[in-house]
Parts: structure tokens; C-alpha cells; sequence
């Protein structure tokens, strides 16, 4: 009787122990499971935060070194490079406050950069190109100025400056803007070229401002 007593407590000790390492090898593939599911969540976190830091480095580009607009005119090329600066900033604030003969100051971005292979006619203001070097398109900084209750444009020399770095010795032109408020709010500084028979019109929006400066072709 005591034999078979040792043999059946031999038995349920062989079963305890094999019950405990299946449940242990159960709760091992749980663990690697839940381990993998992590790591795959983590992965698609780290990806999508990458993302989202790409996009705001690419806003943040935008806003520093611009977008770029360009005119055809057969071979020739006219183009206008500028930062996207929004609205809800200090910059666009000061519109409403800038005194007579202020000019704007763009504190996060270049300043709004013309390029042309065409010598162009603002008014009587001829533009040049090749005002750097011979055979080299004319390269302008663009500056709005307040003059009385209206805006005139200025064409300066120190293209390749930020928008606050304005050196009154680079003044080469400055030209009546048409201005007007617009119901539509442009909620970054935007520029365009828009073409016509004789030349084309450059337009600058920025929130409810909008500023035009016709130009023709100088023959």
C-alpha cells in the first residue's frame, strides 16, 4: 500500500512539474508577443514622430528661404523667391502701426528676392539685368515701404540678405504699389507673377493686404 502510495505521489509531482513548464513557456510566448507588439508600436511612434519633424523642418524651410514663382518670356526667365511668413506673428502686426517711410521687416525669413534676365519697366523705373555681373540675371532685394496712406515699392541692390538687413547705399528704384484690402485672408506672405500682353504683374497678399506693381518688358 505504501508502494503504490510513493508511485501515485511520484506521478503528481511529475505532472505539477510539467504543467509548470508548459505554463512558463505559455507565459514566454505571451511575453515575446506582448514584446513584439511594443516594439511594433514604438516603430510606427518613432516613424510618425520623424514624420511630423520632417514636415515642421520642411514649414520652417519654407518660411526662412521661400517658395519661388517664375514668368516665362520665350527663353527668358522671371522669378521671385520669398518666406512664407504667417499672419499670426509680430511681422504681419506691425502693418497696421508702421509709420510714414518705415520700411516692413521680415524677422524669420530673407527678404522677398527678384531674379530676372529681362530688364522690366516698373513706371519709369527700369530694372536691369546684369546689375551683378555681365550676362547675369538682375537680382533685386524687394522692400514694401509706407509712404503717407499708401505703399511704394523699393528695389534694392543686397539681394541675398535677411528681411530686416536693409542698406540704403543698395537703393536703386522705388515705385507706387497699388494696395488694397481684400475679403479673402491670405494667412502666409505669398507672392505671384501674373503674366500679360506686355509684361505682367507682380502681386504680394499677406492676410487682407494685397499689393500690385505692373511691369512691362523695357525694349
Amino acid at each position: 500500500m505504501r508502494f503504490v502510495w510513493l508511485i501515485a505521489l511520484f506521478v503528481c509531482s511529475v505532472a505539477c512539474v510539467s504543467f509548470d513548464a508548459v505554463a512558463q513557456e505559455g507565459q514566454k510566448g505571451g511575453d515575446s508577443a506582448e514584446a513584439a507588439e511594443n516594439s511594433e508600436s514604438e516603430a510606427e511612434a518613432a516613424e510618425e514622430s520623424e514624420s511630423e519633424e520632417e514636415a515642421a523642418r520642411a514649414r520652417r524651410r519654407r518660411m526662412r528661404m521661400g517658395n519661388v514663382v517664375k514668368m516665362e518670356v520665350g527663353d527668358k526667365t522671371i522669378a521671385v523667391s520669398y518666406g512664407e511668413t504667417p499672419t499670426d506673428g509680430p511681422d504681419y502686426l506691425t502693418l497696421a502701426t508702421i509709420e510714414d517711410g518705415d520700411l516692413v521687416k521680415l524677422t524669420k525669413s530673407i527678404v522677398t528676392k527678384l531674379k530676372t534676365d529681362l530688364d522690366l519697366k516698373f513706371g519709369d523705373a527700369v530694372i536691369k539685368s546684369g546689375n551683378v555681373a555681365k550676362d547675369y540675371p538682375g537680382v533685386y532685394g524687394l522692400w514694401l515701404k509706407r509712404v503717407d496712406d499708401g505703399w511704394h515699392l523699393v528695389f534694392n541692390e543686397y539681394a541675398d540678405v535677411w528681411g530686416t538687413q536693409h542698406f540704403p547705399d543698395g537703393d536703386v528704384a522705388e515705385v507706387p504699389l497699388a494696395h488694397a484690402k481684400t475679403d479673402e485672408t491670405i494667412e502666409k506672405y505669398t507672392v505671384k507673377l501674373e503674366e500679360a500682353d506686355d509684361g505682367g504683374t507682380l502681386l504680394i497678399s499677406w492676410g487682407d493686404y494685397q499689393w500690385t506693381a505692373a511691369f512691362t518688358i523695357a525694349q
